[in-house]
């Protein structure tokens, strides 16, 4: 008995291709409008020379780490906690 190879269906192949092409252009394109979004964001682009920026992350990266008060805390701690 002869080995056969399946047939290949150029068809479908094709449209394979095509549905991959369209989203591979509908990607590039949103992929550019954000690098354009991005090289043109001049807040983004002041954040490097930021000064400040390392001292107020310290400082935030620190609050969030505090634990919260809990109900049984007397009003006084709770203030104190939220002061630092």
């Amino acid at each position: 008995m002869l080995n056969t190879h399946r047939i290949v269906n150029t068809d479908n192949m094709l449209q394979t291709l095509s549905k991959t092409n369209d989203n591979i252009a509908t990607i590039s394109e949103g992929l550019k409008l954000t690098v354009r979004k991005i090289n043109n964001s001049a807040a983004l682009w002041r954040l490097p020379d930021d000064s400040s920026l390392p001292a107020n992350t310290r400082s935030a990266l620190a609050y969030t780490a505090r634990p919260a008060p809990t109900p049984t805390d007397s009003p006084a701690t709770c203030m104190a906690s939220s002061a630092m």
